[in-house]
């Protein structure tokens, strides 16, 4: 078996068949107290990293340091060992949530609590680590924003800010130093990149998406945390009870000592009538299961008042109504094998799952007495049955919106932090959440498949529309049948082509940057390539049989390739206003760059074949370019659609020029092979009625067809 594993904020472990996985939630400290809890503040490049076993026989990471500047702290060594739960160590691998990690040569701004003979870690995880980036021509530190999930101690959102490097460091050495500076260091916004080739490495800022698909649209493993693969984890239990025990003593000030908020998560998760969750509170533990997530220990235990220093995360503060530190992790702490679940998806065993609540929160009257306590444990219990964060991919380091393949929602129990306000109440994100991963006797039918094409693969186009406002393809295929997949989010781009080689059209869209694939026969692609503003492409620009990525960028005239094989190039082709016309000119089997300019109606074309330049007056501004193979010649032909007149002007290669008069203003040519004669027929699609009209090259004949909403994007095969 091939294991994989990823750093997140997420506790994942996979001990070949076992592993566990959970999360962290924080009340963020302000930066001062953080300069004045920690033992020491240093900056730092991180050398090497290898994973040992602890006293425990529990996974940690040793990360080699060389000291550049001591800025608190005293009996610094040139060279210091940060160590940090979790890592990998021959045949194991654990991931703890929140934990900080390092890359090698990775410049950094550590805030350091001392845990033995040259033996550190970050002060409260990953709160005690930035980074020196360079963005838009500044310098920042920044922490590891994806890890942060929390409230600020007013028990508002947490938003993490970059700081100015310049004046963070200053603001740290003067407060070191008692003079009780300013905090006026803080950049606002992310600062702009000012990369002008896409192959620049650099942040990707996401919008988030504004809706929340349909129940079930999506398959259960993509509610689930990541454990190995695209496996999540789940219980094969239900509806037989799982018992749980709360920490002898419970939490000091609670209402119940705890056993109250636990009755309501329980109560929350179990009580969806579509669904067979079953968790049952057996009561307090005798205190001979102490282990939480440290270790399994044959017991599915909420823990209490737990020290998690061992960890980094230095007890909880209350007082009065300022609340500071790690509030406490939760999730699988053992799963073993695997089995089918719903649709016939495979799934780690869940046999244990474990929640700790942090030292020091007993009598935090506030905390307890709103309804984000409950909210809080009912999260962490909803990580026990595998369930990811509603805002962020399924290893959370990054946003939902960045995976189109997953539901997403800002306002849920599983929000990366707690939605305030809901008092424990599932959300329409956990409704689907939990009827999809634990579906009960009355559950709905199952989503589409995780992969394969929903286009057939004959040689006539299909007739297909990609409808935004749900992010779902609409396919009527020309064998036969018809399909509907959710792949996408609104304002995407659809770009379908045939990424995989297979000769049949694979799904896929681009998102400001960002191409999302899902071919017919690989895995799910992502790649980064392009920024805002960017024009994307279709085209085979290699002849290997796979589209490649790319886009042609407006402002410049450049097109950036990135070829399936992962090489890249660009070439200045084009000037501001001209159009992206690339198909395959010459018939050599690669796609052409291309422009037609409509100040001028010249088409200008760089042939593969040759290197040399063709250029040829054919349209005026207001036509639509509509390049395809005409005359079955294999070279793509220069035509123009004229909305005005509802007339294609060809310039066929062999066949001469025709004028073939069909559709009118407000039409969207869609030129294809429909008939399967190898020759593009002229077509239309009409949004006002969802009508596909074609002009069939084999017969002449004109044909209609409904297939289709208004603001429903074409998108047929081929």
């Amino acid at each position: 078996m091939h294991m994989s594993w990823r750093i997140s904020r997420l506790l994942t472990a996979v001990i070949f068949m076992a592993g566990s996985a959970g999360a962290a939630t924080f009340v963020v400290p302000s930066d001062r107290d953080l300069i004045h809890r920690t033992d020491a503040i240093v900056i730092g490049t991180a050398l090497v990293s290898y994973g040992q076993l602890n006293s425990n026989n529990g996974i940690e990471t040793v990360t080699s340091i060389s000291v550049e500047k001591v800025i608190k702290g005293s009996g610094i060594q040139e060279t210091i060992n940060v160590v940090e739960p979790g890592g990998v160590f021959g045949s194991r691998a654990s991931i703890i949530a929140g934990a900080p990690r390092f890359e090698n040569g990775e410049r950094m701004l550590l805030f350091l609590a001392r845990t033995g003979n040259n033996r550190w870690s970050a002060t409260e995880l990953v709160l005690g680590k930035f980074t020196f980036r360079n963005e838009g021509g500044k310098s920042l530190l920044v922490r590891d924003e994806s890890e942060i999930v929390g409230w600020d101690p007013d028990l508002k959102q947490h938003r993490e800010l970059r700081r100015d490097a310049a004046q963070f460091l200053q603001f740290v050495g003067d407060e070191v130093r008692g003079r009780m500076p300013s905090a006026n260091y803080t950049v606002t916004e992310p600062v702009a990149a000012t990369t002008t080739s896409p192959a620049s490495s650099g942040p990707r800022f996401v919008a988030a998406p504004t809706f929340v698909a349909q129940a079930l649209a999506f398959s259960a493993n993509s509610y689930t945390i990541v454990m190995s693969g695209t496996q999540g984890g789940r219980w094969n239990v239900f509806p037989n009870a799982v018992s749980w025990l709360s920490g002898a003593g419970g939490e000091p000030g609670a209402p119940g000592s705890g056993s109250t908020a636990i009755a309501s998560a329980f109560a929350s998760w179990n009580n969806d009538p579509n669904s067979n969750v079953n968790y049952v509170y057996a009561g307090a533990d005798n205190g001979t299961h102490t282990q939480g997530l440290h270790t399994a220990d044959g017991a599915n235990t909420i823990l209490f008042e737990r020290d998690l220093s061992a960890w980094g995360a230095a007890p909880f503060t209350c007082s009065g109504s300022s609340y500071s530190g790690t509030l406490g992790l939760g999730g699988v702490t053992n799963a073993s094998g695997t089995h089918t679940g719903p649709n016939g998806e495979v799934f780690w065993t869940t046999v244990e799952g474990d929640v700790e609540m942090n030292k020091g929160i007993a009598n935090c009257t506030t905390l307890f007495n709103n309804g984000d306590w409950t909210s809080a444990v009912t999260h962490e219990v909803g990580h026990t049955l595998g369930f990811r964060h509603s805002d962020q991919n399924r290893a959370s380091s990054g946003t939902c919106a960045s995976d189109p393949s997953l539901e997403c929602s800002s306002a849920a129990i599983m929000t990366a932090v707690v939605t305030h306000g809901v008092n424990g109440a599932l959300q329409a994100w956990d409704v689907h959440a939990v009827d999809a991963v634990y579906p009960g006797a009355s559950a709905p039918p199952p989503p589409p498949a995780a992969n394969g094409s929903p286009y057939d693969a004959d040689t006539k186009a299909d007739e297909a529309v990609f409808r935004p406002s749900e992010g779902k393809w609409y396919v009527k295929r020309s064998a036969g049948g018809t399909a509907i997949v959710q792949w996408g989010l609104p304002n995407d781009r659809p770009m379908p082509a045939d990424y995989d080689g297979d000769r049949t059209t694979d799904l896929a869209v681009w998102r400001g940057g960002v191409w999302y694939v899902r071919p017919s026969s690989a895995a799910v692609m992502t790649v980064a390539w392009g920024i805002p503003g960017d024009v994307p492409v279709k085209g085979d620009f290699d002849a290997d049989g796979k589209a490649d990525f790319v886009v042609y960028r407006p402002s410049n005239g450049t097109w950036y390739v990135k070829y399936a094989t992962g090489a890249t190039t660009s070439r200045q082709w084009g000037l501001p206003g001209d159009i992206p016309v690339a198909a395959d000119y010459d018939g050599d089997g690669r796609t052409d760059f291309a422009v037609f300019r409509p100040s001028t109606g010249f088409w200008i074309i760089v042939q593969s074949s040759s290197g040399a330049a063709l250029s040829r007056q054919w349209g005026f501004s207001g036509d639509t370019p509509v390049p395809a193979d005409y005359d079955a010649d294999g070279r793509a032909d220069i035509a123009v659609w004229r909305p005005s007149e509802g007339n294609w002007y060809l310039n066929r290669s062999t066949a001469g020029i025709v004028t073939i008069q069909l559709g009118q203003a407000g039409d969207i040519p869609v030129p294809n092979d429909y008939d399967g004669d190898s020759r593009a027929d002229t077509a239309i699609w009409r949004p006002s009625t969802g009508q596909w009209i074609m002009r069939r090259s084999s017969t002449s004949a004109v044909f209609a067809d409904q297939w289709g909403l208004p603001n429903d994007v074409p998108v047929p095969s081929k």
